[in-house]
């Protein structure tokens, strides 16, 4: 059953390990994450789907990962400390792809055990605080537009209702300061047609990590009464990051 949903910044540079020196940039960002992880721990959470762009993606295809373990791999980031290891929801995982494959919808399976980057930040604030957590990594597509991505959050929604456990979403991205207001504005309204009406303008954008993911979890938040609370929001680094959780 879906239990908590939330949006996270997906920048490395939330890491220690990747960024030791500009941590007063991140403060805000840090504590909303830790409140994040305290809250999803509360709510014992047992099963993350994460969703986010990826340098593995398809270009026609959204991608359920699937390997055991992933592997978080920085190290072309400069971070050389020891990689973390997360393990999947099999069961979740084959109930997706089954129910996809029936419906038509453009997902398919990858095996790539290492993680997209947008992952770590997201993951290691969780894990730090909830163990022996399962994880389903789900990858946008390239060609794909928000429509067709929020189509497939409002299946996904479909089949975690169908699940015993208790399955937390979230997704990763980090937005362009040109949009960082506008998009400020429709968390809070929860207004899909809002965030579908900027397609134009940022399915295209190389600074904008966030929007296929948003729209993606737009579609799992369909007839959910749920509005968000933003606990944090900073641009350092020339680029937005939103902490927000929908209850």
């Amino acid at each position: 059953m879906l239990s908590a949903v939330a949006f996270l910044p997906s920048s490395p540079l939330l890491l220690r390990s990747v960024n030791k020196d500009h941590r007063a940039e991140l403060e805000a960002t840090e504590h909303a994450l830790e409140h994040l992880a305290d809250d999803w721990y509360a709510r014992k959470i047992e099963t993350v789907i994460i969703i986010t762009q990826s340098r593995f993606a398809y270009d026609d295809a959204l991608s359920i990962d699937v390997a055991d373990p992933y592997l978080v791999d920085l190290e072309t980031l400069g971070d050389l400390s020891p990689k973390a290891t997360y393990h999947p929801d099999f069961g979740l995982i084959d109930n997706l792809q089954r129910s996809s494959r029936a419906q038509g919808l453009p997902v398919t399976l990858s095996t790539e055990p290492a993680l997209p980057f947008g992952c770590a930040a997201p993951l290691a604030a969780l894990a730090a605080r909830i163990k022996n957590l399962r994880i389903i990594p789900i990858s946008t597509a390239h060609q794909l537009d928000a429509k067709e991505h929020y189509q497939f959050g409002t299946f996904l929604k479909h089949v975690i209702d169908e699940s015993p456990k208790r399955v937390g979403v979230l997704a990763a991205g980090d937005i362009s300061l040109t949009h960082l207001a506008e998009i400020k504005v429709i968390l809070e309204e929860k207004s899909t047609a809002s965030l579908l009406k900027l397609g134009s303008e940022l399915e295209s954008r190389q600074d904008d990590t966030a929007y296929r993911p948003l729209a993606t979890l737009f579609g799992v938040l369909e007839n959910v009464p749920a509005r968000a609370e933003i606990l944090s929001i900073e641009s350092p680094f020339d680029v937005g990051f939103v902490v927000a959780t929908f209850a």
